[in-house]
């Protein structure tokens, strides 16, 4: 492959500077086919943005090679998946380290213009989106989504290309690539607690069917995989499924529109859709086929999430009425579910195989799980622990590939260490007849301090629970909160929220506790609070 020949626009000092910062660097054959191999397998699937057939010709023809953008783009996606051993044999020490140099490729190619085909960046910018490194980046998630997003809006791929003189290939690519944005903008809107880029009302692209999938085999299909109608079922449902979701998006987290009573008339709508939804799914993705393919778990990963996301934001003015206690028990019991989903895939080692979505589904399952240890019910708690402890497995085994889940990790850590720190917070009181009186000694113990939505704090969308917890309810359901203890320790945390605290104005090194962090072995033992809390080094979250 010939840099030259593709990048047209640059001058020789451009070239020079894109040589020094290695973007022309490929892997070996045998490396990139394989990451190839797994890129179709399991991003593809998930999100097809490329034409199969037209990439493996591509790749196979010396004179019409791939862009190396979108070369560099696939190549970074598919180091999160491979074994690690695949990376080590192309020079890299870990699976972090291969994921950071292949995004820096990418990001270099980008940055001084090299790719000039519009299309071409808005696929790379897309897979350029799942690359989150730090709490603190400017560039993350958000910025390259938008950036794709407002690219793909540029080139028109949001209207309906019936009467346009494109080639029904070229309109089915459109469409998959414009519900793979769609569908990604909503999980990120609802991980964060931002309003979504992309409006149902701002668009007309047909619906995605069965027959947008339609292909021609890919040569080699041992590398391209081919294409099973379980997979084009599971796109066709997860694209449909976000398209509830901005609905309920926009109840949870509109900062103008504060009417619970219209609020929960909209989420109850809400429900039904999801609940339809459910009932229309195809025998291939029914929930007791979850433990045969991972995309039928993960699918349901997402309607569970949902689901909290529509019940903990529903907040009726009485705190006891009975919307408010069948609310708080459907997202329990979606959160347990989730949990006994999460368990499946464990089990059956697939977990690198999940997408990012699976980390802020498990934060509002959490979320959930942490009512339970607070409730002062000896049971809940045990119960709560053993289910946050899955999830923190899970997000342990799924920080390699997304460094977000290690940080999702470590504060859950810290928040369950100041959850059971009796200095911090009384201890629950388990007489009935005192509830009221345990609610408010909460109250007193612990200072909220509201933060605007845009500073994403955890809290997100509100909601209730609060009696139920032994901990005082938000006071403003449409703001984040942040936790002050009396000592003036941050918990950085509103155990009625749903959101990630991604962007939250709180200094990180604070849930991180600078150079050390605690062991979860020990913080999720079940009994009586501790009275010392051992440190440990901290991990390296990015090795494998």
């Amino acid at each position: 492959m010939n840099p030259s020949s593709q990048g047209r626009n640059c001058d020789a000092g451009t070239m020079d500077l894109l040589q020094r910062q290695d973007a022309f660097s490929i892997p070996s054959v045998k490396i990139c086919r394989e990451l190839f191999r797994v890129y179709f397998k399991y991003v593809h699937k998930h999100y097809p943005i490329l034409d199969r057939r037209d990439f493996a010709c591509r790749y196979a023809d010396p004179t019409n090679p791939p862009s190396f953008l979108l070369l560099q783009a696939v190549l970074f996606m598919g180091s999160g998946h491979c074994d690690v051993s695949v990376l080590k044999d192309a020079g890299f020490k870990s699976r972090y380290d291969a994921r950071l140099a292949l995004f820096k490729r990418t990001k270099a190619l980008y940055d001084l213009d090299y790719e000039s085909d519009k299309l071409t960046i808005c696929q790379s910018l897309f897979l350029m989106s799942f690359w989150w490194n730090s709490p603190t980046d400017q560039k993350d998630t958000w910025h390259w989504l938008g950036n794709s997003i407002s690219l793909a809006l540029t080139i028109g791929m949001h209207r309906d290309t019936h009467n346009s003189d494109m080639s029904l290939r070229d309109q089915r690519l459109w469409k998959k690539i414009w519900w793979s944005l769609f569908t990604e903008d909503k999980h990120a809107a609802a991980a964060l607690g931002r309003p979504v880029h992309i409006r149902l009302r701002d668009c007309d692209v047909e619906q995605l069917h069965e027959s947008d999938f339609e292909e021609e085999p890919a040569p080699d299909p041992e590398i391209f995989g081919v294409q099973e109608r379980v997979d084009i079922l599971y796109v066709l449902f997860l694209s449909e499924l976000s398209k509830i979701v901005e609905r309920i998006i926009d109840k949870s987290f509109n900062a103008h529109d504060k009417t619970l009573a219209a609020q929960a008339d909209t989420l109850q709508l809400c429900e039904e859709w999801l609940l339809d939804w459910e009932r229309r799914l195809p025998p291939e993705l029914h929930l007791s086929r979850s433990g045969e393919c991972v995309w039928t778990g993960m699918l349901h990963i997402a309607h569970c999430w949902f689901r909290i996301l529509t019940h903990r934001s529903r907040t009726p003015e009485n705190p006891s009425s009975p919307s408010r206690s069948t609310s708080h028990q459907v997202a329990m019991n979606a959160a347990n579910r989730m949990v006994r989903i999460i368990e499946e895939v464990l089990s059956s080692s697939a977990i690198n195989q999940c997408p990012i979505h699976v980390i802020p589904a498990l934060f509002a399952a959490m979320s959930m799980h942490t009512q339970h240890i607070c409730s002062g019910d000896p049971v809940r708690e045990q119960l709560g622990s053993v289910k946050i402890r899955l999830s923190m497995i899970a997000l342990r085994e799924l920080q390699s590939t997304w460094p977000v889940s290690g940080w999702i990790f470590l504060l859950f850590t810290k928040i369950i260490r100041r959850i059971r720190d009796t200095d911090d917070y009384p201890p629950a009181n388990n007489n009935n007849n005192n509830t009221n009186n345990n609610n408010n000694n909460s109250s007193d113990a612990v200072t909220e301090a509201a933060v605007q939505a845009d500073t994403v704090g955890v809290g997100g969308g509100g909601g209730g629970g609060g009696g139920e917890s032994g901990m005082p309810p938000p006071e403003t359901p449409t703001h984040s909160h942040v936790q002050i203890t009396p000592g003036g320790n941050v918990v950085g945390w509103d155990p009625h929220g749903i959101s990630m605290p991604l962007n939250f104005s709180t200094d990180w090194s604070g849930v991180t506790d600078g150079d050390l962090c605690l062991d979860p072995e020990f913080d999720f033992m079940i009994g009586t609070p501790r009275t010392s809390t051992p440190r440990i080094p901290r991990p390296n979250f990015y090795n494998p």
